[in-house]
């Protein structure tokens, strides 16, 4: 059943992979490098492996490398010397084998790997083992495989086997294990013991570098003999065309990838992909990809990509991808701008010129079939395919032809060319400075006149049938209608009073034979009826999202591919009876490469569709859009506590399930927490972002970010669980990785207090039912003593409220004494000034009788009775404030003279000289005056301060 289960999976899967794969081989997919900067490692890099989780293990010259897609992290082995293989068991455990070491990393409950060294399950005649190569993993069985040994490692037993000469390979496909021993040639295991393969003699004293299973037997990669197939008991060279480039290149490494194709890295070339006919696919070396050319190991990971490991660096190669990249100059990094295609071949327009392929659905990169023949220099906008001609549209003009172009005008650059509507003989060539009519004349074609009153570049232009249409990004939108003749051609110019959403971004395309235009608010469309433009709502409710629109492309089969600000895509059009579904689909791949404002896309049939990008030309194959969907897995790469030392308490190592089956505990002073996580997506477009949110503290999700951290501080003790969530460019949504863990609380509220502070209330009770009578009367005579002192105590806080209030009044009184005192002293300072001012007006008036009258209001105004009788009455006020201020200084300086009481009491309201004359009636110098004289009689030393004296007073 196990079996049969396992056999319909191969169909419904593997099956279709393999028939997906066999498209055209034109263009390189995505390549991506890590050079020791990267990974901070050692140059070389040996052997791979991946785990559960989608993590990347390295066998490195410096250690163990290990790669979760944001970080690389590097674990040397305890003797420091190099890894050269790696594999992960059954239980998860990393192995390794280096120089004379073999052995195994596991993480520990942080998640920190702790090496563990197998040496000592091996007797002691096996010890030397040289370095090990390879291991390989059966169920709960290790083998491994040195140039003087081969082992294996069983639970409770050790088999070790010793060669003549030397092992050179170990391999265990479909369960079937295969070594090379020199001298000997290909063994197989049976029964306890290796046996030759009949028919591999002839390969004994060749350097046997990969085995791997082909439909019908094994192939066998040599380094310097080429790559032999071996089937019902022969040894043949595969496709002797290719077999002269395999010696050349010295293969190092094979292995069958899960499409049924093979890889093989060289010594000197990089990296061949073949098919089962032993066809080269594709060449990846350091002029087109890959950073170097020896590659010394290849590993095929979940996502059915391809590592390679380098003499100096890492390559990864995006072999399940639906984009290949069609470089068109390397070193110039020529930007594509126009295609067209036969059955027979393809032009390329680029900012440097003409290219041509053939458009064949195989070509061999090793023989320049698939090579690009450049055609001409220079900067080529457009490419259309009219009257079964080439037309070319150029910087320096118009020219045509496939493979021997031929100029037919000498005006400036040509954007692109569409037929004359209603005239088939006619073509209409948009250029810089307007559109011009051509016409052939014998086997020439040449211009036959300009259309008249569109001066403007048409750059974006198409037809209808009678007219056609030019979008200006900045003039508006142009129709030039042909109903009326040659001589009577007609142009129309259209902007936002006609419709459009606004005259500036406005592109225009057809679609199934009907006009569309582009723009900031979407597609619109020209109603004829109303000679207005409309939005063409059904094409944006597809599309799902509004905004600029800056092109639109039928293919063949009904599907609208569309490249908007917001992205690329294509709307997948399914007919089912008589209706059709309509699919969007986003293809963020593409977003940053392609041309901005000379967006292009050619779907040329339903696995080749082309996007003109800054580097050459993308192909996009539909058929392959699932073959890596691969759901994305979260890992964290850390968690540490924040503080005066922080802690890292979970390592980038850790195991998934084993963190969420173990809880942490930790004590009330840990309360800030930093979580670092990662997804594991190595493909160059993935931009993971995730979500998270903390059970215990937080209700929900938390918004998709870009950041692959998060920190909380200052968590209150209590239970919480971490919960983290990774998004890929497809919006596929991973599983949940999640970490628990608890902050205790304090001693004082921790659960053993509790129980201690329910003891101590029950012996307290007790204690209080036992305590004898007398204690009671005790305790009564003291409570009725403590309120009688309450009661006291009370009494006297009355007292103090009352004292409290008359202050308050005093205060107040004092206040009113201080403002009847500033009133009194702006009063005398007017009476001064009216004074002042009628003495000088005496002495200018000649009236004898006038004078009289002013000398006599003069006399009214003298102010020392009225500063007599107003002094009465403040000194009698203010001792009642200042509590018999003046009568105490009487008592106690008897010398004092009127004048002196009055100066004292304005120096204890805090008044200044300046606000003390006026009251006094005297000058500010008189003031100062008074205040030495009054120093002298208080007998006051120069140390004492005379305001502070009357303030303490």
């Amino acid at each position: 059943m196990k079996f049969m289960f396992s056999y319909i999976w191969f169909l419904l899967f593997i099956i279709p992979y393999i028939l997906l794969s066999q498209g055209s081989n034109h263009g390189l997919p995505f390549c991506s490098n890590y050079s020791k900067a990267d990974y901070h490692g050692g140059t070389q890099n040996h052997d791979f492996a991946q785990d559960d989780q989608g993590r990347l293990f390295v066998a490195n010259n410096d250690g163990l490398l290990m790669f979760n897609g944001d970080d690389w992290f590097l674990n040397p082995l305890p003797n420091k010397t190099i890894v050269r293989s790696v594999e992960i068991d059954m239980r998860g455990r990393i192995l390794v084998g280096g120089q004379d070491e073999l052995g195994y990393f596991d993480p520990d409950s942080s998640g920190h790997l702790m090496y563990h060294s197998l040496l000592d399950r091996l007797p002691d005649a096996f010890k030397g083992i040289e370095d090990v190569w390879s291991i390989q993993v059966e169920e709960d069985t290790i083998w491994f495989m040195g140039g003087k040994v081969l082992g294996k490692i069983t639970p409770d037993q050790f088999e070790g086997y010793r060669p003549v000469r030397h092992y050179g390979q170990l391999e265990i496909i479909d369960g079937e294990k295969y070594a090379f021993e020199a001298g000997k040639g290909i063994m197989t295991y049976d029964q306890d013991h290796w046996n030759i393969l009949p028919g591999t003699e002839l390969l004994a004293e060749k350097s046997v570098t990969g085995i791997i299973k082909s439909q019908d037997g094994i192939w066998v990669s040599t380094a310097k003999s080429g790559i032999w197939s071996y089937s019902q008991g022969k040894c043949t060279l595969l496709n002797a065309d290719i077999q002269a480039d395999l010696i050349q290149f010295r293969a190092q490494n094979m292995i069958a990838l899960s499409d049924n194709r093979v890889a093989i890295g060289t010594a000197s070339e990089g990296i061949l992909i073949l098919n089962q006919s032993a066809q080269p696919l594709y060449w990846f070396h350091k002029g087109n990809s890959i950073k170097n050319n020896y590659v010394l190991a290849l590993f095929e990971d979940r996502d059915h990509n391809l590592w390679a490991g380098l003499e100096n660096g890492i390559g990864y190669i995006e072999l399940c991808s639906p984009f290949h990249q069609i470089i068109i100059d390397p070193e110039q990094e020529s930007a594509g701008y126009s295609m067209s295609g036969t059955q027979n071949a393809w032009w390329f327009g680029t900012s440097t010129g003409l290219y041509q392929i053939p458009a064949e659905s195989y070509a061999n990169p090793l023989t320049g079939e698939a090579s690009l023949r450049a055609i001409t220099d220079g900067q080529v906008w457009g490419l259309n395919h009219l009257q079964d001609e080439l037309f070319i549209a150029h910087h320096e003009g118009g020219f045509t032809g496939e493979n021997e172009i031929q100029g037919f005008s000498s005006e400036s650059g040509f954007w692109g060319y569409v037929p004359v509507p209603g005239y088939p003989d006619l073509i209409a060539a948009g250029t810089y400075s307007g559109i011009f009519l051509l016409e052939k004349k014998g086997e020439q074609w040449q211009t036959m006149k300009k259309i008249e009153g569109l001066d403007e570049s048409c750059r974006l232009l198409t037809t209808d049938e009678d007219r056609i249409w030019v979008a200006h990004p900045y003039r508006g939108i142009f129709s030039v209608e042909f109903g009326l003749g040659l001589d009577a051609i007609k142009v129309n110019r259209y902007g936002s009073e006609d419709g459009l959403p606004d005259d500036l971004y406005n592109h225009v395309f057809s679609l199934f034979g009907e006009v569309y235009f582009g723009t900031i608010d979407g597609v619109y469309f020209f109603d004829r009826d109303s000679d207005t433009f409309r939005r063409a709502n059904e094409i944006m409710d597809a599309i799902g999202t509004n905004g600029w629109v800056k092109l639109l492309k039928e293919d063949k089969f009904g599907n609208i591919w569309f490249v908007m600000e917001e992205g690329v895509g294509y709307l997948k059009v399914v007919k089912s009876g008589l209706k059709q579904d309509i699919s969007c689909h986003w293809l963020p791949e593409i977003d940053n490469r392609i041309v901005k404002g000379h967006e292009f896309v050619f779907p040329y049939d339903e696995r080749h569709v082309f996007f003109g990008t800054d580097n050459g030309f993308l192909r996009y194959d539909p058929n392959m859009a699932g073959c890596s969907d691969h759901e994305p897995v979260v890992v964290f790469s850390g968690i540490q506590t924040k503080g005066e030392s922080d802690s890292l308490i979970i390592s980038a190592y850790s195991n998934q399930t084993e963190l969420e089956r173990s809880p942490r505990e930790f004590s009330y002073s840990v309360s800030n927490f930093q979580f670092e996580f990662a997804s594991t997506a190595f493909r160059q477009a993935d931009e993971p972002v995730f979500r998270y949110y903390l059970e215990g503290l937080e209700k929900g999700w938390s918004k998709w970010t870009t950041s692959n951290e998060k920190e909380y501080t200052q968590l209150d003790p209590g239970d919480y669980t971490f919960f983290i969530q990774a998004r890929n460019i497809h919006h596929t949504v991973s599983e949940p990785s999640s970490f628990s863990f608890t902050i205790l609380p304090p001693w004082y509220a921790s659960q053993t207090a509790k129980i201690l502070y329910i003891l101590a209330g029950i012996l307290l009770l007790a204690g209080i039912l036992l305590i004898p009578q007398k204690r009671f009367k005790e305790e009564r005579e003291k409570l009725e003593s403590d309120l009688k002192t309450q009661k006291e105590e009370s009494e006297k806080k009355v007292t103090e409220l009352k004292n409290q209030t008359l202050e308050a009044k005093i205060t107040h009184k004092n206040q009113e004494l201080a403002t009847a005192t500033m009133h009194l002293v702006q009063k005398n300072e007017l009476l001064t000034s009216l004074k002042a001012e009628l003495d000088r007006l005496k002495d200018q008036v000649k009236n004898p009788e006038a004078k009289l009258k002013i000398r006599a209001l003069t006399r009214q105004m003298s102010l020392e009775e009225r500063f007599d009788k107003d002094w009465q009455q403040f000194a009698y006020h203010f001792d009642q404030v200042h509590s018999d201020f003046l009568k105490r200084l009487q008592e106690k300086f008897p010398q004092l003279t009127p004048k002196d009481h009055r100066l004292c009491a304005y120096l204890r309201m805090n008044l200044s000289s300046k606000e003390i004359a006026p009251m006094m009636n005297i000058s500010v110098r008189g003031v100062e005056i008074g205040r030495y004289r009054l120093r002298k009689k208080l007998e006051l030393t120069k140390e004492q301060n005379l305001n502070e004296f009357m303030m303490r007073f």
